[in-house]
């Protein structure tokens, strides 16, 4: 599911996300510059290479690397949303990435909304376990939407409304026009994808009057959240079909370079920046749990990463999915940030945003 507003705040926007899905595990991860990388890949694929151009904070629930939305040091925010209307690129000559390490090779590489787009074309999106589309914006005022509908990007520029949810924009905007004539406390609190995006959008422009704060982004969220249903717990118990709800939401603010979460019980509300500390070649990764309770600035709570860290999400994502993903395979991917090498600075085969020229 997940919905997704772009609000304008005093200095910038603010990019909040509901995070929606059948459970509810994770890890926030400080992410270091200056690492050389190989996307995870499938056999028979050609797989990115690049170099952490920048530092980024990142929500992970699948994996590390495997962000479900994130920020990086120069101020570009980027956030995933399933996409019920998608349909990616078909193999062909270009290197691949999945769809959740599409988002970290941007913060990895790109400092704008506007790098994004110029390289958006150079690498695929292979398709893997859902297809997504994504919300970015950055600490220049830009935003836009990315889909993939037709097997090629599809761009919306500086959107308005500036929300999103499931389905693809033009269909949601068609919606939505229909609504017009409705009053916002009559529209529809269902939470299907067109009507989320109905309500979204009513409830960002009533918060465009003025500049918005994270409170203000938290508490519209709030009013989008999916909670469970007593169909929802029928379904669990007859069919063993878990419910999907909304685990957590974040809140970025591109200007700050700060990830902002809280879980729906408000057990976990926290904050972090990246400005105040440098991720370079001399620093590690560190992380901490999503859903640890409390609230407050994290940075005391971050640790160094370690793998054990990683297998515990990694094997709770894939429990269900043994068969498609067994032991070793799991076990390979909690040890996947292990791989990465220190670049040499003066190495000259990357472009000036960190993505090999030649894989």
């Amino acid at each position: 599911m997940c919905t997704a507003v772009i609000a304008p705040a005093a200095d910038g926007l603010l990019l909040g996300h509901n995070y929606d899905f059948v459970y509810g595990h994770g890890l926030i991860a400080r992410n270091r510059r200056g690492l050389r990388k190989r996307a995870l890949h499938e056999d028979g694929q050609l797989p990115v290479e690049w170099t952490s151009r920048f530092a980024s904070l990142t929500a992970n629930q699948f994996a590390l690397e495997l962000p479900v939305c994130g920020v990086n040091e120069a101020g570009l925010g980027v956030a995933m949303l399933w996409h019920e209307d998608g349909r990616l690129p078909s193999p062909d000559g270009r290197p691949a990435v999945n769809e959740l390490q599409w988002i970290q090779v941007q913060l990895d590489t790109c400092g704008s909304v506007g790098e994004v787009i110029d390289r958006i074309e150079q690498i695929r999106i292979a398709a893997g376990l859902y297809t997504l589309h994504y919300v970015l914006c950055d600490a220049s005022g830009d935003s836009a939407i990315v889909e993939f509908i037709a097997g090629g990007p599809d761009v919306i520029r500086r959107p308005r409304p500036a929300v999103l949810s499931n389905g693809s924009y033009a269909r949601s905007v068609r919606h939505t026009r229909n609504q017009d004539g409705v009053p916002t406390a009559s529209l529809s609190r269902s939470p299907n994808a067109l009507d989320r995006f109905v309500l979204a959008a009513r409830l960002a422009a009533d918060l465009a009057a003025a500049p918005a704060t994270a409170k203000e982004v938290f508490e519209l969220l709030g009013a989008l959240a999916i909670r469970p249903s007593s169909g929802d717990l029928a379904r669990w118990l007859l069919r063993r079909t878990p419910p999907s709800t909304t685990q957590w939401t974040t809140v970025i603010d591109p200007v700050a370079g700060k990830l902002a979460w809280r879980t729906p019980d408000a057990a976990a509300q926290w904050a972090c920046s990246l400005r105040p500390m440098d991720l370079d070649r001399r620093h590690v990764a560190q992380v901490m749990d999503l859903r640890e309770p409390g609230r407050g600035d994290a940075m005391d709570r971050l640790r160094p990463f370690r793998v054990q860290d990683n297998r515990r999400i990694v094997q709770a994502s894939f429990a269900p999915l043994r068969d498609r993903f067994p032991e070793a395979a799991q076990e390979a991917l909690a040890a996947y940030p292990n791989t990465f090498h220190i670049s040499d600075p003066d190495d000259g085969s990357r472009d000036s945003a960190g993505v090999e020229s030649s894989p």
